[in-house]
């Protein structure tokens, strides 16, 4: 009974500060749920992604990485570079029965749920902020300016939902920091895994990030940098395995594709690139235009942050007294937080010029996202070291900045109504600039275009079938060339009645499907099957994640089985 009572009076405040989440999140996300339309956004794809990635997984592909209708029915492989975990998500809420569009709707919401929570676990349990601290600033998270952008502005779901992970994943740091429990690694490598599968650049991202905030400390702290590096190591590797059936194909097989071409790949930080006085927020009241901004309510704080912690260090140091772990851990959230500054500011133009991996990461406003979350973590630690009646009057400051911001960010420009959802660029692949097309295919098929296999003069197709990954047609038994209306990609595979294998190769600016026929064979089958890559890619994180579920399995028998089957033997002595 005693053990129930204790139970109840640690869940009460807990169960009473989600409710007080719960009433400001269903006022943030009103506009989304105010009507049965979907707002109107920049990224207008996912509804049509969610469709075409529960037709592949009922024709039995997994993991989905090529999207046959996308392309104008040539074929796209979508996801075999861009992360799919949001789309798995909002396909399995379509099998048990959500509408499409409302399954994306509802995936937006949850972001703002699963931020608010992290956000309070990261500040209450990581950072060992007060109740009241750690929910004001999780309150102000959900009404954060780039939150909101990414929401109601960009539309940008699968950003938004490794947005939403951050605080969670930044919570595992910290505890590996404090405690170097493997239990604390694999959930991290979990975490990051998510963020990963949700939106690479973002997993990109807070890496870099998180690698400035152990480095600062290990350097800071000299005598933990082997003990302390260690845990962050196998953490990052245990990642890199689990996601090693995404990772693995996205970066060896980039070759077999036009991303590396692409404008906006190779110049798109260019005209990305936005002014510090909009990043800190001073363009933000009154503009016409609303600006990819961090918030000025944030970015004062941050700047009172960072000035307040560095000189706090260079005091005790200049004057030779040991510098705290508290003013460590405040001294390495300001630079990890002056380095992401520093990288989506113009003054880092030169090393995007330079390295290839900023690039990739497209757009230095995506940094905003670590930069929103270091922020409420600056602030929480400052808080904590003022007076009580300051520290309510600046957070209570922090909420009305955020709301002022958020009145007009977190309001669509409009809505659409519609119950048919279509690719609608000129290639159907629902991406920027066609990026993922093969690196032979010039032009698209046209629209409309009917499958086809076509034969050349001396060869006649005597019958065809084209299925959704598999092509069969039979000849009259002369010799000639015949094309198929797929793109050439190396997972399709020919072969004749046989079964022995035949070179396809790309054709004309298309780049589709072609081989040549021999008086010999008169039946083809082209399959769409898996590159050795990804085979070999998908064993090693099959591997990954059952050494993570049977070690999950040894902690619960090791937690509750073993102590009960003790206390039993104990009872009967």
């Amino acid at each position: 009974m005693n053990n129930v009572l204790r139970l109840v009076k640690k869940l009460v405040p807990e169960l009473v500060v989600g409710g007080i989440l719960l009433v400001f999140i269903l006022a943030v996300i009103q506009p989304m749920r105010a009507n049965q339309g979907m707002w109107r956004i920049f990224d207008d794809v996912h509804v049509i992604r969610t469709i075409e990635m529960k037709n592949e997984l009922l024709a039995g592909q997994f993991p989905v990485r090529f999207i046959q209708n996308f392309g104008n029915g040539g074929g796209y492989p979508l996801f075999n570079y861009y992360s799919p975990l949001t789309y798995y998500v909002s396909a399995v809420l379509v099998f048990v029965g959500t509408n499409p569009l409302n399954s994306v709707k509802l995936l937006f919401q949850v972001a703002y749920v699963i931020f608010a929570g992290g956000m309070y676990v990261y500040l209450s349990r990581g950072l060992k902020l007060s109740r009241f601290q750690a929910l004001v600033l999780s309150i102000v998270s959900i009404y954060s300016a780039y939150f909101n952008y990414d929401a109601y502005i960009r539309g940008s779901l699968a950003e938004l939902l490794a947005f939403s992970v951050l605080p969670l994943f930044l919570f595992g740091i910290e505890k590996i920091w404090k405690k170097t429990k493997i239990a604390w690694i694999v959930f991290s490598a979990l975490v990051l895994s998510a963020i990963f599968l949700f939106h690479a650049i973002t997993g990109i991202i807070i890496s870099i990030t998180v690698g400035v905030l152990v480095a600062t400390r290990i350097f800071l702290r000299k005598e933990r940098s082997v003990q302390s590096l260690l845990p962050f190591l196998f953490m990052f590797g245990l990642t890199g395995l689990v996601c090693a059936f995404y990772l693995v194909p996205a970066f060896l097989e980039k070759e077999y594709v036009q991303y590396g071409t692409a404008e906006f790949v190779k110049s798109g930080y260019i005209s990305a690139q936005i002014s510090l006085k909009e990043i800190l927020g001073l363009t933000s009241f009154g503009s016409e235009v609303i600006p990819t901004t961090l918030g000025f309510g944030l970015s004062m704080l941050l700047l009172g942050f960072v000035l307040r912690s560095m000189g706090m260090y260079v005091i005790k140091v200049r004057k030779g007294r040991q510098v705290s772990s508290e003013v460590v851990l405040q001294v390495s959230y300001s630079v990890a937080a002056l380095k992401v500054l520093f990288l989506i500011s113009p003054a880092s133009s030169l090393l995007w010029e330079h390295l290839s991996i900023l690039q990739a990461l497209q757009f230095p406003y995506r940094f905003l996202s670590a930069l929103t979350v270091l922020s409420l973590a600056g602030i929480g630690l400052w808080m904590k070291s003022v007076s009580g009646f300051l520290k309510k009057i600046v957070l209570l400051g922090a909420i009305a900045f955020a709301a002022v911001q958020t009145s007009w960010i977190a309001q669509p420009v409009g809505y659409y109504f519609s119950d048919t959802f279509t690719a609608d660029d000129v290639c159907s692949t629902t991406t920027w600039q066609q990026e993922y097309l093969p690196k032979d295919t010039q032009e698209c098929l046209d629209k409309g275009t009917e499958p086809f296999v076509k034969a050349s003069e001396t060869l006649e197709i005597i019958s065809f079938s084209i299925g959704h990954d598999v092509v069969t047609f039979e000849t009259n038994g002369g010799t000639g060339t015949v094309q198929v209306s797929k793109y050439f990609f190396p997972t399709w595979k020919a072969y004749s009645q046989n079964g022995e294998q035949l070179v396809l190769y790309p054709s004309n600016e298309l780049g589709l499907l072609t081989l040549d026929i021999s008086a010999e064979t008169s039946r083809v089958t082209i399959e769409y099957t898996k590159t050795p890559i990804q085979i070999l890619s998908e064993m090693v994180s099959l591997l990954a994640v059952l050494a993570v579920v049977l070690y999950a399995g040894y902690e619960v028998i090791r937690a509750s089985i073993i102590p009960m089957y003790i206390s039993l033997k104990l009872n009967k002595m």
